[in-house]
């Protein structure tokens, strides 16, 4: 088998796709927006991202917050929207600055992909969802450094600010353990 590096899809009940000819069409190895009909004139934008790791060039993650950025005014204003995926950041605390992108729960300290993240985030005004809820840390945490055996928050669901309110959870999945990642996968629920 050959070892992949990076990608990026949606995991979708197959009925789904076939009653909504559903073509996701990657933007790239790193994004992929899929929209999908909620009713008849309601839509809801899904753009799965994999952002690049610390140690990547800095000139190649601002291309990507760049074309990511450029993804978020495809979906119009009145539909949903959501971006989901690993960002390999962590946003830190700072929730009485930042509190319209983040919520008073978060874990650690803000490293150089967060201020990225942060950023985007605060441009687009979009909210962070896993910041917003109080919760054990293994429900918040998706993914453990393999040397330090430490569990961090590094994949996130992030919506428009004003969608915030139709989120009742999000949370990392524990029982699922066979999924060829070594991340947890996160559950929202609207």
């Amino acid at each position: 088998m050959k070892k992949r590096i990076q990608g990026v899809g949606f995991a979708i009940k197959s009925y789904i796709v076939h009653d909504h000819q559903l073509t996701p069409t990657a933007v790239n190895e790193r994004l992929m927006p899929l929209g999908v009909p909620l009713t008849s004139d309601n839509f809801i934008t899904v753009i799965s991202a994999y952002a690049q790791t610390l140690d990547a060039d800095s000139e190649v993650k601002r291309e990507f917050y760049q074309q990511l950025g450029k993804l978020i005014p495809r979906a119009p204003p009145r539909d949903k929207l959501t971006l989901r995926g690993d960002f390999n950041a962590r946003v830190g605390k700072d929730h009485k600055l930042l509190n319209s992108v983040i919520g008073k729960h978060e874990l650690g300290k803000c490293n150089p992909n967060g201020r990225l993240l942060l950023g985007l985030c605060s441009e687009f005004e979009l909210f962070i969802t896993n910041t917003q809820f109080q919760l054990p840390n293994r429900f918040k945490t998706t993914w453990k450094y393999p040397r330090s055996q430490n569990w961090h928050l590094l994949d996130y669901v992030i919506v428009r600010q004003k969608d915030k309110k139709d989120i009742h959870i999000t949370k990392s999945a524990l029982s699922v353990d066979d999924c060829w990642t070594d991340h947890r996968l996160i559950i929202t629920l609207a």
